[in-house]
């Protein structure tokens, strides 16, 4: 299956060699009882922690709204460091594109729960950063641009919160993404007074 994966079907004998080989030296590092070939595959037999778990785990534990602002600033900051930039971005097979798609929900998740608790905070400027951040990262999410918006406004920018809703207007536009919510135009209909 992995050789299908990275190979696209067109593994030769030389590569089904080369991949034994990278095995017996996998087996080696790892150890017979964490690296064994069952039923003609090779499996690990024990978890894999790395960060793409744990920043996934993070933005699962981060859902959990009762948890103090402090708390979820500090697992969310911890999770942030995690997040080098999309998985396997050097990998263009399929396979890669659904663990890409998640950790990219999971760092939006993330930086969602970093934004709620800087303003929970008292920390408007924090939040907005994080808000630039996630919207670095996806232009598109409207929950991260109307809270970049209220936090521009409450920062006295209010030109600058205007701008960045006309941006927005301009990347729902060029993805076909459709209008802004009721919502986000009321809070700039507020703004424009």
């Amino acid at each position: 299956e992995i050789l299908d994966a990275l190979w696209d079907g067109a593994a030769d004998e030389q590569t089904f060699g080369a991949f034994r080989k990278a095995s017996y030296q996998i087996r080696r590092f790892l150890g017979g009882d964490v690296w064994q070939r069952v039923h003609g595959a090779y499996v690990l037999t024990t978890p894999v922690d790395d960060d793409y778990r744990t920043l996934l785990a993070l933005a699962v534990s981060l859902e959990d709204a009762d948890a103090p602002p402090a708390d979820v600033a500090a697992m969310a900051t911890q999770a942030l460091g995690l997040y080098t930039g999309p998985y396997l971005q050097w990998c263009y097979s399929d396979w890669t594109e659904g663990p890409r798609r998640l950790s990219q929900t999971a760092v939006l998740t993330v930086i969602s729960a970093l934004v709620t608790a800087r303003r929970k905070l008292g920390q408007p400027a924090a939040a907005l950063e994080a808000a630039e951040r996630g919207l670095a990262l996806e232009p598109s999410s409207e929950t991260l641009r109307q809270s970049q918006i209220q936090l521009l406004t409450e920062l006295g920018r209010p030109v600058e919160a205007l701008e960045s809703y006309r941006y927005h207007l301009r990347v729902l536009e060029d993805e076909d993404l459709g209008s802004p919510s009721e919502a986000l135009r009321t809070l700039v209909a507020l703004i424009k007074r």
